[in-house]
């Protein structure tokens, strides 16, 4: 690979720790689990040689990401798999892509042997092909010069995702590549030093670059913020009046800036802001609604809004659209979903196992009522598209689970299903109108033992 300014000391450095711990792929045996070769430390891959992660810093990294049930952890080159067994042994659902088949065989080996293949999965497949937009959690021990590869697909995630690397930071700019970049939030280095020793953490941003429509005590301005990653600055306009709003900092969804004297604590949502303003003379509610995405603004977090997200309008239903299908997908039924849909919002499928549902609020409890006789069901997501001209939004998943509870139309079989389906939900302003179902139900029906 070329090799980047100021990226030749760190290459050293990398060299010589790569050295040092490849002194322990004389310990390892020569055959793996499959009868096969088994990977040797240090060998190279596309992108990276195979380092593996000292035990002690994958626990350090978890630990910093707090990750626990209800997470679903993708580590990017999975290496053999440690990281992902780690998490799943925390209860979360974890998903390691790496590009070498052999390091994949060997992590299936030891997630069977650790008890967690239930809760793992492993991809052969390029870390830059895979959507990552389900994980609430990246780890990642890859290059520097792949983490800034990485970085707008990272900076597009979910606002509050949790991203950790193993040593190398998310440095550099487009125009200088020793430049800060995107800074940790926190990092911790272990002491004493196993050889790779440094953990650095970061969390999402939510994107607030653009022109805002600010109310405080029912008096409007126009709030204008550019945002370089997690650092933001602008200015207010008031009848004429222009105030610098001093830097702030939007921490996964909360944000926090100040106006003179007055210091402003909220929640983004999308195109919506609201929150507290405290000053001298007592405390206020707030609120903004973006009215445009920027105005020629020429920082990352703007060209990541304009590239990525587009429009306002895309915006809006793409993140009604995840959100409904999360909601409808983990079983929270109509009470949670009805509020990304009009309340009589039709539902259509060319399947038996549907044939008598004709609303969403019927198809969302009957999704609910799955997850009953199927209580490890869950979905990896594999495509989410936007149509904006047509106004719907496509979203194509695999879902999979065992029926290991009663509930179902038979006594608990044990049997597993893994079926692939499609959402076509079209949405009337920013509420879903109608919804399209494409699934064989026939064959999920066989590998359940339902039919």
């Amino acid at each position: 690979m070329a090799e980047l300014p100021g990226q030749r000391q760190r290459d050293s450095e990398w060299g010589l720790r790569c050295a040092a711990v490849a002194v322990g792929a004389l310990l390892l045996s020569t055959v793996g689990a499959s009868g096969q070769p088994a990977p040797v430390i240090g060998q190279e891959g596309k992108d990276v040689p195979w380092v593996p992660t000292p035990e002690v810093l994958v626990d350090t990294m978890l630990e910093m990401a707090a990750v626990g049930p209800g997470d679903y952890v993708m580590d990017l080159g999975s290496d053999d798999g440690r990281t992902v067994i780690a998490a799943a042994r925390l209860g979360a659902r974890a998903v390691g892509v790496e590009l070498d088949p052999r390091l994949v065989a060997a992590s299936k080996q030891y997630a069977i042997e650790a008890g967690v293949a239930d809760r793992t999965e492993f991809l052969a497949t390029d870390l830059f092909d895979v959507d990552l937009s389900r994980a609430t959690v990246i780890t990642m021990f890859l290059l520097p010069d792949i983490n800034t590869r990485l970085r707008p697909s990272l900076l597009a995630l979910e606002p509050g995702t949790r991203i950790v690397s193993n040593t190398w930071d998310m440095g550099g700019s487009e125009s200088d590549p020793d430049a800060p970049g995107w800074i940790p939030d926190e990092t911790v280095g272990l002491d004493p030093c196993p050889s790779f020793c440094t953990s650095l953490f970061w969390i999402v941003p939510a994107n607030v670059s653009g022109t805002w429509r600010l109310v405080d005590q029912e008096q409007e301005a126009e709030l204008e913020l550019a945002q370089e990653f997690q650092i933001t600055s602008g200015r207010l306009l008031t009848n004429g009046r222009i105030e610098d709003v001093g830097e702030g900092r939007p921490h996964g969804r909360e944000i926090s800036f100040s106006i003179g004297d007055t210091s402003y604590r909220g929640r983004v949502d999308g195109d919506t802001m609201t929150g507290t303003a405290r000053a001298d003379d007592g405390t206020s509610k707030w609120r903004a609604a973006r009215v445009n995405c920027g105005r020629g603004t020429t920082t990352a977090a703007s060209r990541y809004s304009r590239d990525i997200k587009g429009t306002s309008s895309m915006n809006s239903i793409k993140e009604t659209a995840e959100r409904f299908f999360d909601a409808c997908e983990t079983g929270k039924g109509w009470d949670e979903c009805q509020q990304y849909c009009e309340p009589d919002a039709s539902f259509s499928a060319q399947a038996g196992a549907l044939a008598d549902i004709e609303t969403l609020q019927a198809y969302t409890d009957w999704m609910k009522g799955l997850l009953t006789p199927v209580p490890d069901g869950w979905y990896e997501l594999r495509s989410f598209a936007v149509d904006e001209g047509r106004h719907n939004v496509t979203a194509y998943a695999v879902f999979r689970g065992t029926h290991t509870a009663e509930g179902g139309p038979v006594p608990p079989t044990g049997q597993q299903v893994e079926a692939d389906y499609v959402y076509v939900m079209q949405f009337e302003g920013d509420k879903i109108r109608h919804m399209t179902k494409i699934w064989n139900d026939g064959i999920s029906l066989q590998q359940l033992g339902w039919a």
